[in-house]
């Protein structure tokens, strides 16, 4: 980056910390301090909204045209410099290339994209007479400042998911990087320093202080957050004080149901993305496997070997260009990691391969398999987020939604079978935002990505992500006299 000092982006200038605070990035591949980044406090975030605030007067009134005209130009500015993205999602995210890769060509560039094309084709009700002599009309209208609240695990991935719809919809964005991963969205703000007017974007970097300040500010609109669960909560409770609008990606456990019939070799191998990409750190990774009794051996033979054989290491160590999975963010979620697996332990689970934290540098964690789970064990009521997947059997399908959806997150599924029959009505039956029947992992800037339950309320992505950033104004005009 052509920016050097620890800095926010505020109204299309780099400003220093007003108190001058700073912290040191980590790369967990290797536990080597890489960057030193600014550290935001409450008077940061009031200069952002103030910034944000002056750029909406001029932003909402631009045309659906004009804003997708910038959003075009700037995801080709992005996509321009994708190389530098990448190796910074390698670095500070510990993630595979060919991973950082698809994250930035297929989520980043393309959901910017889409979103420059989704600005102009905004849905609304028909102008008409629906009383008589009365003419109503419907108006989408931005809503104004909304803050942003990014992660660590898909830092460049989400921040985009952000920046595209609120400002196509016409808003304008404070965006919070996660503040062990900013260096994806620094990159990301000085390309927009190019392209988009001050303010329509700013960037303020910080922890929980500065999402605090973000969720009670009365100048701000809305809020979008990704996150944790007790994060999606705390942050909707301040907001709860000014009313305002509040969309939250949260925490997912995804249930994995395994039925007599799935064909089990293609299973296996999209489970070595869909459990172990990102070393697990993923709300929609496939982490609990519910198998069918009769097919239970099988596939736990066929899982233990396929999990046996990823490849982990510093993705970006000479040498090391086959590695499948990186190391966990920070030690603290290694060590998060290693507690529930001994927990389960301890309460008579086993260990079929893996269990145990990886000597030498990095947060590294062995790929792992944990079975003779109950359904009450916090391994599999919580989110883990590591690599890691439990395995529990089934005798009938009432039983396997049952275990299915007997959790508190609702983010997304799988159905393996092929039987159409069953594949339709259980996907019907389970309580989460996405359900991939044959297949975990993928999606697509067209359709949501929502939660269900404790997963949250509101939508990433598609059309309908959009329109929650937009109010709807009803306007009738009389006309019979």
């Amino acid at each position: 980056m052509s920016h050097q000092q620890p800095a926010h982006f505020i109204d299309g200038e780099w400003v220093a910390p007003l108190d001058g605070g700073t912290r040191t990035i980590i790369n967990p591949a290797t536990g080597e301090a890489i960057a030193v980044v600014a550290e935001g406090s409450p008077s940061d975030v009031d200069r952002a909204v103030d910034a944000a605030q002056r750029a909406f007067r001029a932003w909402r009134k631009t045309t659906p045209r004009e804003r997708s005209l910038a959003l075009e130009e700037f995801a080709a500015r992005v996509e321009s410099r994708k190389e530098e993205l990448i190796q910074q999602e390698a670095l500070n995210g510990g993630k595979p290339l060919f991973g950082a890769r698809w994250e930035i060509e297929d989520f980043v560039i393309d959901g910017l994209k889409f979103f420059a094309g989704a600005a102009r084709h905004l849905d609304g009700i028909a102008s008409a007479d629906y009383q008589a002599g009365r003419t109503s009309s419907l108006r989408r209208e931005p809503l104004g400042v909304i803050a942003g609240i990014v992660p660590w695990n898909y830092p460049a991935e989400i921040a985009a998911w952000k920046i595209g719809p609120v400002l196509a919809a016409g808003n304008t964005l404070v965006l919070k990087p996660s503040e062990g991963t900013p260096l994806s969205a620094l990159l990301l703000a000085e390309i927009a320093a190019d392209c988009l007017p001050p303010g329509v974007l700013n960037l303020v970097l910080g922890d929980g202080v500065v999402g605090a300040a973000m969720a009670e500010h009365p100048g701000i609109a809305g809020i979008s957050v990704t996150g944790s669960e007790r994060t999606g909560v705390a942050v909707a409770e301040r907001a709860a004080r000014n009313l305002k609008h509040v969309d939250l990606e949260l925490g997912g456990n995804a249930p994995v149901v395994v039925f007599s019939d799935a064909e089990l070799p293609l299973l296996i191998e999209t489970l070595r993305m869909g459990t172990f990409y990102n070393a697990g750190q993923d709300c929609t990774a496939a982490t609990r496997l519910l198998v069918h009794a009769s097919v239970y051996d099988k596939f736990l033979t066929a899982a233990t070997a396929m999990t046996e054989s990823i490849v982990y290491g510093d993705p970006l160590a000479e040498g090391n260009g086959d590695v499948e999975m990186g190391p966990l963010a920070t030690e603290v979620q290694r060590e998060r990691v290693d507690y529930f697996v001994r927990n389960a332990v301890a309460a008579g689970s086993r260990v079929v391969t893996g269990g145990r934290k990886v000597d030498g540098p990095g947060y590294f964690y062995q790929p792992t398999i944990v079975d003779k789970v109950r359904q009450e064990d916090p391994i599999v009521q919580e989110e883990v987020f590591g690599p890691l997947m439990t395995v529990q059997s089934f005798e009938s399908e009432e039983e396997a939604i049952m275990l299915a959806n007997g959790v508190r997150q609702g983010l997304s599924a799988s159905v393996w079978t092929q039987n159409v029959g069953v594949a339709t009505r259980v996907s019907n039956e389970l309580d989460f935002g996405t359900v991939w029947v044959n297949e975990h992992l993928p999606l697509v800037s067209e359709l949501p990505h929502s939660g269900h339950k404790m997963s949250g309320y509101g939508h990433s992505m598609s059309r309908y992500n959009l329109e929650q950033y937009t109010s709807t104004k009803h306007i009738m005009v009389r006309h019979d006299r």
